[in-house]
């Protein structure tokens, strides 16, 4: 029988879902996840189908936040930063080897296959992107690869919101005291932070990696 999820499914949706669940539980001090005992099998099921919707919710939200409005317009697209095209203003201190550029004789080489590929010069750093990406995702062993750091800039980039939302949860508790007496919800607080912003880090690192296969592969 085949298995219902993909290895996306878990990273992607299920891991941030869960994560966050279990955060709202006890913030919240409720007992449905982590004091759970003896759940049926249709419990079991309406706890997997919800962490799974909530999940999909986050992602879905972690997509337009982090990569729609925060990196491609805040950090500057990757394909852009690699042909030292976006200024990238304070960011360049945070995240230095994001705006590291390809050397002038590779950016070259690939515009000039690209050229004699497509049958035009193509100057937008965008189009020429997806021309290379269109290439080289014929090719199984690269595919393969760029879905290993699609996996991992993803399950990091949705973790990452979780995380976020995690730490407000966790400061509210203590602000409007949910849970009476309980002076660890500060530092749940700040290990979410710490554990957001990581992840964030880690989300642009292989956002990166992504990218530059995709050239790399291109240019091979």
């Amino acid at each position: 029988m085949k298995i219902p999820f993909s290895v996306y499914d878990f990273f992607g949706y299920l891991a941030c879902g869960f994560f966050f669940m279990c955060a709202f539980e006890y913030a919240t001090g409720g007992a449905w996840l982590l004091n759970a005992t003896d759940l049926t099998t249709a419990q079991g099921l309406f706890w997997a189908s919800a962490i799974y919707v909530v999940g999909l919710i986050i992602a879905n939200a972690a997509s337009a936040l982090f990569e729609e409005l925060w990196l491609r317009k805040g950090l500057g697209p990757a394909e852009e930063t690699l042909w030292d095209e976006h200024p990238g203003h304070f960011w360049r201190a945070i995240f230095p080897h994001y705006y590291t550029p390809y050397s002038s004789a590779f950016r070259t080489a690939v515009e000039s296959k690209a050229a004699s590929t497509a049958g035009f010069v193509i100057t937008n750093r965008r189009e020429l992107y997806k021309h290379c990406h269109a290439v080289v995702k014929k090719d199984k062993a690269t595919q393969e690869r760029l879905n290993i750091f699609l996996t991992r800039y993803s399950f990091a980039r949705n973790v990452a919101l979780s995380f976020f939302l995690s730490a407000l949860l966790f400061t509210a508790s203590w602000v409007f005291d949910w849970r009476p007496d309980d002076p660890s919800l500060l530092w749940w607080a700040l290990l979410a932070l710490f554990l957001a912003l990581s992840l964030l880090r880690i989300y642009v690192k292989f956002y990166l990696l992504y990218t530059q296969e995709v050239f790399n592969a291109y240019q091979a």
